[in-house]
Protein backbone atom coordinates (compact mmCIF):
# COMPACT_ATOMS: atom_id res chain seq x y z
CA UNK A 1 0.00 0.00 0.00
CA UNK A 2 1.19 2.98 -1.13
CA UNK A 3 2.29 5.50 2.05
CA UNK A 4 -0.01 8.67 2.03
CA UNK A 5 2.34 11.65 2.54
CA UNK A 6 1.09 13.62 5.79
CA UNK A 7 1.58 17.16 5.19
CA UNK A 8 1.00 18.60 8.06
CA UNK A 9 3.42 16.25 9.89
CA UNK A 10 5.96 16.52 7.67
CA UNK A 11 6.33 20.32 7.60
CA UNK A 12 6.12 20.35 11.31
CA UNK A 13 9.14 18.01 11.68
CA UNK A 14 10.90 19.61 8.96
CA UNK A 15 10.33 22.95 10.39
CA UNK A 16 11.22 21.99 14.24
CA UNK A 17 14.65 21.21 12.73
CA UNK A 18 15.30 23.67 10.50
CA UNK A 19 14.08 26.16 13.53
CA UNK A 20 16.70 24.04 15.74
CA UNK A 21 19.10 24.92 13.10
CA UNK A 22 18.34 27.83 12.37
CA UNK A 23 18.25 29.09 16.20
CA UNK A 24 21.85 27.69 16.70
CA UNK A 25 23.45 29.35 13.50
CA UNK A 26 21.55 32.48 13.69
CA UNK A 27 22.06 32.59 17.52
CA UNK A 28 25.91 31.95 17.30
CA UNK A 29 25.74 34.47 14.53
CA UNK A 30 23.99 37.08 16.70
CA UNK A 31 26.10 36.44 19.72
CA UNK A 32 29.41 36.91 17.09
CA UNK A 33 27.71 40.22 15.69
CA UNK A 34 27.08 41.60 19.09
CA UNK A 35 30.70 41.14 20.07
CA UNK A 36 32.57 42.17 16.93
CA UNK A 37 29.91 45.06 16.13
CA UNK A 38 31.42 46.80 19.59
CA UNK A 39 35.28 45.83 17.78
CA UNK A 40 34.73 46.68 14.50
CA UNK A 41 34.22 49.88 12.87
CA UNK A 42 31.36 50.81 10.50
CA UNK A 43 33.36 51.06 7.57
CA UNK A 44 34.74 47.40 8.55
CA UNK A 45 31.20 45.80 8.09
CA UNK A 46 30.45 48.39 5.30
CA UNK A 47 33.71 47.11 3.26
CA UNK A 48 32.15 43.15 3.24
CA UNK A 49 28.67 44.11 2.85
CA UNK A 50 29.71 45.59 -0.45
CA UNK A 51 32.39 42.69 -1.38
CA UNK A 52 29.59 40.31 -0.35
CA UNK A 53 27.42 42.33 -2.74
CA UNK A 54 29.52 41.63 -5.29
CA UNK A 55 30.42 37.71 -4.37
CA UNK A 56 26.17 37.02 -4.11
CA UNK A 57 25.74 38.54 -7.52
CA UNK A 58 28.65 36.03 -8.97
CA UNK A 59 26.77 32.59 -6.91
CA UNK A 60 23.56 33.92 -8.08
CA UNK A 61 24.61 33.77 -11.95
CA UNK A 62 25.59 30.11 -10.60
CA UNK A 63 22.46 29.69 -9.56
CA UNK A 64 20.69 28.60 -12.37
CA UNK A 65 17.77 26.88 -10.63
CA UNK A 66 19.31 22.97 -11.03
CA UNK A 67 18.63 22.07 -7.89
CA UNK A 68 14.99 23.37 -7.83
CA UNK A 69 14.38 21.60 -10.55
CA UNK A 70 15.68 18.57 -8.78
CA UNK A 71 13.16 19.12 -5.78
CA UNK A 72 10.14 19.47 -8.23
CA UNK A 73 10.99 16.42 -10.27
CA UNK A 74 9.22 13.69 -8.91
CA UNK A 75 12.25 11.10 -9.28
CA UNK A 76 15.68 11.56 -9.61
CA UNK A 77 18.42 9.20 -10.51
CA UNK A 78 22.40 9.58 -9.83
CA UNK A 79 22.96 11.02 -13.14
CA UNK A 80 20.82 13.89 -12.65
CA UNK A 81 22.80 14.75 -9.28
CA UNK A 82 25.84 14.77 -10.90
CA UNK A 83 25.02 16.87 -13.61
CA UNK A 84 23.98 18.93 -11.18
CA UNK A 85 27.26 18.90 -9.43
CA UNK A 86 29.52 19.16 -12.98
CA UNK A 87 27.32 22.36 -13.73
CA UNK A 88 27.72 24.15 -10.05
CA UNK A 89 31.61 23.19 -10.61
CA UNK A 90 31.90 24.53 -14.05
CA UNK A 91 29.86 27.57 -13.44
CA UNK A 92 31.49 28.35 -10.24
CA UNK A 93 35.03 28.16 -11.55
CA UNK A 94 33.89 30.64 -14.36
CA UNK A 95 32.44 33.25 -11.59
CA UNK A 96 35.55 32.80 -9.60
CA UNK A 97 38.18 33.70 -12.27
CA UNK A 98 36.03 36.67 -13.51
CA UNK A 99 36.01 37.88 -9.40
CA UNK A 100 40.15 37.64 -9.32
CA UNK A 101 40.42 39.54 -12.74
CA UNK A 102 37.79 42.35 -12.01
CA UNK A 103 38.20 42.73 -8.75
CA UNK A 104 40.41 45.93 -9.05
CA UNK A 105 37.83 47.54 -11.54
CA UNK A 106 34.71 47.03 -9.35
CA UNK A 107 36.75 48.33 -6.39
CA UNK A 108 37.27 51.48 -8.12
CA UNK A 109 33.33 51.90 -8.68
CA UNK A 110 33.35 52.93 -4.53
CA UNK A 111 36.87 54.60 -4.73
CA UNK A 112 38.24 52.46 -1.85
CA UNK A 113 40.95 49.29 -3.20
CA UNK A 114 40.48 47.77 0.35
CA UNK A 115 37.22 46.17 -1.58
CA UNK A 116 39.62 44.35 -4.07
CA UNK A 117 41.81 42.30 -1.84
CA UNK A 118 37.85 41.48 -0.13
CA UNK A 119 36.65 40.39 -3.39
CA UNK A 120 39.46 38.05 -3.83
CA UNK A 121 39.85 36.92 -0.60
CA UNK A 122 36.02 35.83 0.01
CA UNK A 123 35.84 34.42 -3.65
CA UNK A 124 37.66 31.51 -1.74
CA UNK A 125 34.46 31.11 -0.35
CA UNK A 126 33.21 30.19 -3.93
CA UNK A 127 36.20 27.39 -4.17
CA UNK A 128 35.25 25.89 -1.21
CA UNK A 129 31.34 25.50 -2.07
CA UNK A 130 31.72 24.41 -5.43
CA UNK A 131 32.21 20.88 -3.82
CA UNK A 132 29.46 20.61 -1.04
CA UNK A 133 27.95 17.14 -1.34
CA UNK A 134 25.14 17.37 -4.00
CA UNK A 135 23.68 14.55 -2.21
CA UNK A 136 22.40 16.22 0.63
CA UNK A 137 19.53 17.39 -1.86
CA UNK A 138 18.01 13.92 -0.57
CA UNK A 139 17.35 15.32 2.60
CA UNK A 140 15.46 18.24 1.38
CA UNK A 141 13.64 16.43 -1.09
CA UNK A 142 12.10 14.06 1.41
CA UNK A 143 11.18 17.08 3.81
CA UNK A 144 13.92 15.68 6.01
CA UNK A 145 15.68 18.69 7.30
CA UNK A 146 17.49 17.22 10.24
CA UNK A 147 21.17 16.78 8.03
CA UNK A 148 20.90 19.60 6.85
CA UNK A 149 20.18 21.56 10.22
CA UNK A 150 23.16 19.32 11.49
CA UNK A 151 25.63 20.91 8.94
CA UNK A 152 24.63 24.22 9.47
CA UNK A 153 25.24 24.27 12.91
CA UNK A 154 28.55 22.43 12.57
CA UNK A 155 29.70 24.76 10.22
CA UNK A 156 28.79 27.97 12.25
CA UNK A 157 30.24 26.78 15.34
CA UNK A 158 33.39 26.64 13.21
CA UNK A 159 33.19 30.37 11.69
CA UNK A 160 31.74 31.82 15.21
CA UNK A 161 35.32 30.79 16.96
CA UNK A 162 37.02 31.50 13.73
CA UNK A 163 35.24 35.06 13.09
CA UNK A 164 35.29 36.16 17.44
CA UNK A 165 39.00 35.30 17.86
CA UNK A 166 39.91 36.82 14.78
CA UNK A 167 38.04 40.21 15.47
CA UNK A 168 39.80 40.01 19.47
CA UNK A 169 43.07 39.79 17.74
CA UNK A 170 42.96 41.95 14.31
CA UNK A 171 40.23 44.18 15.19
CA UNK A 172 39.39 45.01 10.98
CA UNK A 173 37.47 42.99 8.60
CA UNK A 174 39.32 40.16 8.47
CA UNK A 175 37.64 38.71 11.48
CA UNK A 176 34.42 38.11 8.96
CA UNK A 177 37.02 37.29 6.04
CA UNK A 178 37.90 34.30 8.04
CA UNK A 179 34.91 33.26 9.18
CA UNK A 180 32.97 33.05 5.55
CA UNK A 181 36.10 30.63 4.74
CA UNK A 182 35.80 28.93 7.54
CA UNK A 183 31.84 28.26 7.33
CA UNK A 184 32.43 27.04 4.04
CA UNK A 185 35.18 24.78 4.48
CA UNK A 186 33.66 22.88 7.17
CA UNK A 187 30.11 22.85 5.08
CA UNK A 188 31.90 21.48 2.36
CA UNK A 189 33.92 18.84 4.41
CA UNK A 190 30.89 18.02 6.73
CA UNK A 191 28.45 17.31 3.52
CA UNK A 192 30.29 13.96 3.05
CA UNK A 193 30.50 12.84 6.49
CA UNK A 194 26.48 13.23 6.41
CA UNK A 195 25.16 12.22 3.05
CA UNK A 196 26.86 9.03 2.16
CA UNK A 197 26.35 9.65 -1.51
CA UNK A 198 29.32 10.36 -3.95
CA UNK A 199 28.75 12.65 -7.20
CA UNK A 200 31.08 12.22 -9.79
CA UNK A 201 31.24 14.55 -13.03
CA UNK A 202 28.83 14.32 -15.65
CA UNK A 203 27.76 16.00 -18.49
CA UNK A 204 24.38 14.14 -19.39
CA UNK A 205 22.71 16.83 -18.77
CA UNK A 206 18.51 16.29 -18.94
CA UNK A 207 17.01 19.07 -21.38
CA UNK A 208 14.22 19.62 -19.29
CA UNK A 209 16.99 20.54 -16.58
CA UNK A 210 17.13 24.03 -18.07
CA UNK A 211 13.61 24.18 -19.76
CA UNK A 212 13.00 24.99 -15.95
CA UNK A 213 15.59 26.73 -14.51
CA UNK A 214 15.93 29.05 -16.96
CA UNK A 215 13.02 31.38 -15.45
CA UNK A 216 14.31 30.69 -12.73
CA UNK A 217 18.17 31.96 -12.85
CA UNK A 218 16.19 35.19 -14.10
CA UNK A 219 14.30 35.93 -11.40
CA UNK A 220 17.42 35.02 -9.11
CA UNK A 221 19.29 37.57 -10.90
CA UNK A 222 17.12 40.08 -10.75
CA UNK A 223 15.60 39.05 -7.67
CA UNK A 224 18.92 39.49 -6.20
CA UNK A 225 20.30 42.38 -7.98
CA UNK A 226 16.79 44.43 -6.60
CA UNK A 227 17.92 42.79 -2.77
CA UNK A 228 21.41 44.75 -3.17
CA UNK A 229 20.50 47.57 -4.70
CA UNK A 230 20.29 49.31 -1.28
CA UNK A 231 23.98 48.52 -0.40
CA UNK A 232 25.17 49.53 -3.59
CA UNK A 233 23.43 53.09 -3.64
CA UNK A 234 24.49 53.59 -0.36
CA UNK A 235 28.19 52.29 -0.94
CA UNK A 236 28.37 53.99 -3.82
CA UNK A 237 26.80 57.89 -2.51
CA UNK A 238 27.43 57.77 0.84
CA UNK A 239 30.54 55.82 1.81
CA UNK A 240 31.41 52.51 3.15
CA UNK A 241 30.50 53.35 6.81
CA UNK A 242 27.17 54.34 5.45
CA UNK A 243 26.42 51.25 3.95
CA UNK A 244 28.06 49.89 7.13
CA UNK A 245 25.50 51.39 9.48
CA UNK A 246 22.69 50.50 7.05
CA UNK A 247 23.34 46.86 6.58
CA UNK A 248 23.66 46.31 10.07
CA UNK A 249 20.42 47.96 10.87
CA UNK A 250 18.37 46.13 8.11
CA UNK A 251 20.15 42.87 9.90
CA UNK A 252 18.36 43.65 13.06
CA UNK A 253 15.27 44.83 11.74
CA UNK A 254 14.44 41.98 9.56
CA UNK A 255 15.59 39.56 11.97
CA UNK A 256 12.05 38.11 12.67
CA UNK A 257 11.89 37.21 9.36
CA UNK A 258 15.19 35.65 8.89
CA UNK A 259 15.76 34.19 11.80
CA UNK A 260 12.00 32.64 12.44
CA UNK A 261 10.09 32.82 8.83
CA UNK A 262 12.96 31.85 6.61
CA UNK A 263 13.10 28.85 8.16
CA UNK A 264 10.03 27.77 7.47
CA UNK A 265 10.17 28.36 4.03
CA UNK A 266 12.51 25.53 2.55
CA UNK A 267 10.26 23.01 4.54
CA UNK A 268 7.31 24.69 3.31
CA UNK A 269 8.30 24.48 -0.64
CA UNK A 270 9.47 20.96 0.13
CA UNK A 271 6.39 19.67 1.74
CA UNK A 272 3.79 21.31 -0.04
CA UNK A 273 5.64 20.03 -3.49
CA UNK A 274 4.00 16.61 -2.66
CA UNK A 275 0.59 18.31 -2.95
CA UNK A 276 1.32 19.77 -6.57
CA UNK A 277 -1.39 18.10 -7.81
CA UNK A 278 -3.93 19.92 -5.30
CA UNK A 279 -3.81 23.17 -6.22
CA UNK A 280 -6.50 24.49 -3.89
CA UNK A 281 -5.02 22.49 -0.90
CA UNK A 282 -1.48 24.95 -1.69
CA UNK A 283 -3.09 28.59 -2.35
CA UNK A 284 -5.07 27.43 1.13
CA UNK A 285 -1.37 26.41 2.81
CA UNK A 286 -0.05 29.99 0.81
CA UNK A 287 -2.73 32.06 3.13
CA UNK A 288 -2.25 30.04 6.39
CA UNK A 289 1.72 30.17 6.03
CA UNK A 290 1.73 34.15 5.18
CA UNK A 291 -0.76 34.97 8.07
CA UNK A 292 1.41 32.95 10.72
CA UNK A 293 4.76 35.13 9.08
CA UNK A 294 2.98 38.37 9.17
CA UNK A 295 1.67 37.27 12.86
CA UNK A 296 5.40 37.41 14.04
CA UNK A 297 6.64 40.49 11.87
CA UNK A 298 4.07 42.93 12.52
CA UNK A 299 4.25 43.05 16.20
CA UNK A 300 8.03 43.07 15.81
CA UNK A 301 8.00 45.90 13.74
CA UNK A 302 5.60 48.11 16.35
CA UNK A 303 8.06 47.28 19.20
CA UNK A 304 11.18 48.02 17.23
CA UNK A 305 9.98 51.57 15.88
CA UNK A 306 8.87 52.24 19.84
CA UNK A 307 11.92 51.10 21.00
CA UNK A 308 14.48 52.16 18.77
CA UNK A 309 16.78 53.86 21.12
CA UNK A 310 16.82 51.56 23.89
CA UNK A 311 17.50 48.59 21.47
CA UNK A 312 20.36 50.50 19.49
CA UNK A 313 22.14 51.31 23.19
CA UNK A 314 21.64 48.17 24.66
CA UNK A 315 22.21 46.15 21.67
CA UNK A 316 24.74 47.43 19.25
CA UNK A 317 25.83 50.15 21.64
CA UNK A 318 26.87 53.59 21.30
CA UNK A 319 28.67 52.99 18.36
CA UNK A 320 25.42 52.88 16.33
CA UNK A 321 23.64 55.83 17.62
CA UNK A 322 23.37 56.93 14.13
CA UNK A 323 21.05 54.34 12.96
CA UNK A 324 18.34 55.25 15.55
CA UNK A 325 16.25 57.05 13.32
CA UNK A 326 15.48 54.69 10.62
CA UNK A 327 16.42 50.82 12.54
CA UNK A 328 13.00 50.70 13.47
CA UNK A 329 11.18 51.53 10.04
CA UNK A 330 13.53 49.37 8.34
CA UNK A 331 11.06 46.27 9.78
CA UNK A 332 8.32 47.21 6.87
CA UNK A 333 11.05 46.02 4.19
CA UNK A 334 9.65 42.42 5.85
CA UNK A 335 6.56 42.95 4.23
CA UNK A 336 7.31 41.98 0.13
CA UNK A 337 10.31 39.82 1.76
CA UNK A 338 7.64 37.33 3.33
CA UNK A 339 5.11 37.26 0.43
CA UNK A 340 7.40 37.28 -2.53
CA UNK A 341 8.93 33.64 -2.06
CA UNK A 342 5.41 32.29 -1.11
CA UNK A 343 3.87 33.52 -4.46
CA UNK A 344 6.81 32.67 -6.22
CA UNK A 345 5.76 28.73 -4.84
CA UNK A 346 2.22 29.53 -5.93
CA UNK A 347 4.03 30.52 -9.80
CA UNK A 348 5.90 27.43 -9.61
CA UNK A 349 3.48 24.91 -9.20
CA UNK A 350 1.16 26.60 -11.59
CA UNK A 351 3.84 26.38 -13.98
CA UNK A 352 4.15 30.01 -14.53
CA UNK A 353 7.56 30.85 -13.00
CA UNK A 354 8.41 32.99 -15.38
CA UNK A 355 5.50 35.38 -14.47
CA UNK A 356 7.42 35.75 -11.01
CA UNK A 357 10.63 37.86 -12.17
CA UNK A 358 8.22 40.37 -12.72
CA UNK A 359 8.33 41.45 -9.45
CA UNK A 360 11.83 42.02 -8.54
CA UNK A 361 11.78 44.09 -12.30
CA UNK A 362 9.05 46.24 -10.76
CA UNK A 363 10.77 46.31 -7.57
CA UNK A 364 14.38 47.35 -9.00
CA UNK A 365 13.17 49.93 -11.28
CA UNK A 366 10.75 51.45 -8.81
CA UNK A 367 14.27 51.67 -6.32
CA UNK A 368 16.07 53.23 -9.38
CA UNK A 369 13.37 55.44 -10.21
CA UNK A 370 12.71 57.13 -6.87
CA UNK A 371 16.07 57.70 -6.05
CA UNK A 372 17.26 59.40 -9.45
CA UNK A 373 13.80 61.59 -8.95
CA UNK A 374 14.30 62.53 -5.02
CA UNK A 375 17.84 62.12 -4.94
CA UNK A 376 17.82 61.52 -0.86
CA UNK A 377 20.79 63.55 0.88
CA UNK A 378 21.23 61.28 3.89
CA UNK A 379 20.34 57.66 5.37
CA UNK A 380 17.24 58.55 7.10
CA UNK A 381 16.00 60.13 3.68
CA UNK A 382 16.90 56.76 1.72
CA UNK A 383 15.40 54.85 4.33
CA UNK A 384 12.24 56.42 3.82
CA UNK A 385 12.24 56.34 -0.07
CA UNK A 386 13.16 52.52 0.29
CA UNK A 387 9.99 51.68 3.07
CA UNK A 388 7.56 53.19 0.47
CA UNK A 389 9.06 51.27 -2.33
CA UNK A 390 8.77 48.19 -0.37
CA UNK A 391 4.75 49.12 0.36
CA UNK A 392 4.36 49.52 -3.64
CA UNK A 393 6.50 46.57 -4.43
CA UNK A 394 3.62 44.42 -2.27
CA UNK A 395 0.76 45.92 -4.45
CA UNK A 396 2.37 45.42 -6.89
CA UNK A 397 3.12 41.41 -6.67
CA UNK A 398 -0.28 40.84 -4.87
CA UNK A 399 -2.31 42.74 -8.29
CA UNK A 400 -0.21 40.59 -9.97
CA UNK A 401 -0.62 37.40 -8.47
CA UNK A 402 -4.54 37.89 -8.56
CA UNK A 403 -3.96 38.84 -12.65
CA UNK A 404 -2.26 36.05 -13.39
CA UNK A 405 -3.05 32.90 -10.81
CA UNK A 406 -6.52 34.71 -9.46
CA UNK A 407 -5.41 35.25 -6.17
CA UNK A 408 -8.10 36.48 -3.66
CA UNK A 409 -7.60 40.53 -3.45
CA UNK A 410 -10.10 39.61 -0.20
CA UNK A 411 -8.72 36.61 1.23
CA UNK A 412 -5.59 38.89 1.31
CA UNK A 413 -7.45 41.40 3.31
CA UNK A 414 -8.64 39.67 5.83
CA UNK A 415 -5.24 38.07 6.43
CA UNK A 416 -4.12 42.01 7.31
CA UNK A 417 -7.01 42.87 9.15
CA UNK A 418 -7.15 40.12 11.60
CA UNK A 419 -2.98 40.84 12.36
CA UNK A 420 -3.60 44.48 12.94
CA UNK A 421 -6.11 43.97 15.27
CA UNK A 422 -3.97 42.87 18.29
CA UNK A 423 -1.19 44.67 16.44
CA UNK A 424 -2.97 47.84 16.80
CA UNK A 425 -4.04 47.29 20.43
CA UNK A 426 -0.10 46.42 21.55
CA UNK A 427 0.99 49.59 19.66
CA UNK A 428 -1.30 51.71 21.71
CA UNK A 429 -0.80 49.76 25.02
CA UNK A 430 3.05 50.14 24.65
CA UNK A 431 2.55 54.24 23.78
CA UNK A 432 0.75 54.74 27.47
CA UNK A 433 3.05 52.49 28.72
CA UNK A 434 6.43 53.75 28.02
CA UNK A 435 5.56 57.45 29.63
CA UNK A 436 5.59 55.86 32.63
CA UNK A 437 8.82 53.67 32.59
CA UNK A 438 10.95 56.62 31.43
CA UNK A 439 13.07 56.86 34.40
CA UNK A 440 14.54 53.41 34.19
CA UNK A 441 17.83 52.01 32.62
CA UNK A 442 17.64 51.43 28.91
CA UNK A 443 17.80 47.95 29.38
CA UNK A 444 14.58 47.64 32.16
CA UNK A 445 13.29 49.91 29.64
CA UNK A 446 13.48 47.38 26.43
CA UNK A 447 12.56 44.95 28.88
CA UNK A 448 9.73 45.99 30.32
CA UNK A 449 7.94 47.41 27.51
CA UNK A 450 8.72 44.37 24.95
CA UNK A 451 7.78 42.13 27.72
CA UNK A 452 4.27 44.08 28.34
CA UNK A 453 3.47 44.89 24.41
CA UNK A 454 4.02 41.08 23.98
CA UNK A 455 2.08 39.96 26.39
CA UNK A 456 -0.52 42.19 25.04
CA UNK A 457 -0.26 41.07 21.85
CA UNK A 458 -0.67 37.28 22.18
CA UNK A 459 -3.52 37.28 24.87
CA UNK A 460 -5.47 39.50 21.69
CA UNK A 461 -4.22 37.15 19.38
CA UNK A 462 -5.40 34.13 21.47
CA UNK A 463 -8.92 36.14 22.02
CA UNK A 464 -9.27 36.28 18.25
CA UNK A 465 -8.58 32.62 17.57
CA UNK A 466 -11.39 31.79 20.26
CA UNK A 467 -13.61 33.57 18.53
CA UNK A 468 -13.00 32.56 15.20
CA UNK A 469 -12.77 28.40 16.33
CA UNK A 470 -16.34 29.01 16.65
CA UNK A 471 -16.65 29.56 12.71
CA UNK A 472 -15.24 26.28 11.38
CA UNK A 473 -16.41 26.77 8.12
CA UNK A 474 -15.30 30.75 7.86
CA UNK A 475 -11.94 31.55 6.00
CA UNK A 476 -10.47 33.42 8.85
CA UNK A 477 -10.89 29.59 10.78
CA UNK A 478 -8.62 28.62 8.39
CA UNK A 479 -5.69 30.87 8.99
CA UNK A 480 -4.67 30.00 12.72
CA UNK A 481 -3.35 26.58 12.69
CA UNK A 482 -4.84 23.14 14.37
CA UNK A 483 -2.59 23.72 17.79
CA UNK A 484 -3.80 27.13 18.13
CA UNK A 485 -7.21 26.16 18.94
CA UNK A 486 -6.19 23.56 21.51
CA UNK A 487 -5.27 26.25 23.85
CA UNK A 488 -8.43 28.46 23.31
CA UNK A 489 -11.61 28.85 24.79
Amino acid sequence: MTEVFNFKRSLGIAYLWNMTGKFVVRGLGVISTLIIVRMLDPTDFGLVAIAMLVIGFGNVLTQIGVYRYLILKPEICDNDLNAAWTINIILRSMVVLGLMILAPYIAQLWGDQNITSVIRLLAIVQIISMFENVGMIYFEKNVSFKQTAKLGMVAKIGSFIVTVGAAVVLKNYMALVLGAITNALFRTVFSYYISDYRPGFSLKIDSDMFSVSSHIFLRNIIGYTRSQMDILLIGQFFGSAAAGKFNIAKTFAIMPQTELISPAMKPFFSASSKQSSDYGLVEKKFFQMLFISLSLAFPCIVGLNALAEPFTLVVLGEKWLDVIPFIGILGFIMLPFITQPLLFNLYDFKGRSKYGVLNDIFGLVAILSVFALIKPAGLMEFTELRIFVALLSFLFMTLLASMLINLSWLSLLYVIVVILIPTSIMAVSMFFVMPLLDNLSPLMLLALTAGIGGSIYAIVFWLLASVFKRFERNFIYSLYPAIVYKYTI
